[in-house]
């Protein structure tokens, strides 16, 4: 193979792999609507939450049970999200740091 295939190629496989880490996002439905799911499969666990879409909606109305504000397709952030995903599909959830939009998962049960 001639070294310009080469690079050629590796260009286009290297946007490939970063489209795909890109988060789903859809706004086919004229409503903002994220898939999330929880999965071990590093750990030869499978999936813990299978793959669910969920709407800004559909997140807020989890959140707000929680005590937490409204979001709108600005303000909404991926720690939001999945606290809301949490919150539908987990018993039970520990957080650490200062701030809930800013976080890591200590446990989840």
């Amino acid at each position: 193979m001639k070294k310009t295939t080469k690079r050629v190629l590796s260009v286009l496989l290297t946007a490939v792999l970063l489209l795909g880490m890109l988060p789903a996002v859809s706004l086919a439905s004229g409503e903002l609507t994220v898939v999330l799911s929880m999965e071990g499969l590093t750990l030869g666990q499978g999936l813990y939450v299978e793959p669910k879409a969920y709407t800004l909606g559909r997140i807020n109305e989890l959140l707000a049970g929680a005590g937490y504000g409204e979001y709108s397709e600005t303000t909404l952030t991926a720690a939001a999200a999945t606290v809301a995903m949490l919150l539908d599909n987990v018993s039970d959830f520990e957080y650490g740091g200062d701030d809930p939009e800013k976080f890591y998962l200590r446990s989840v049960t």
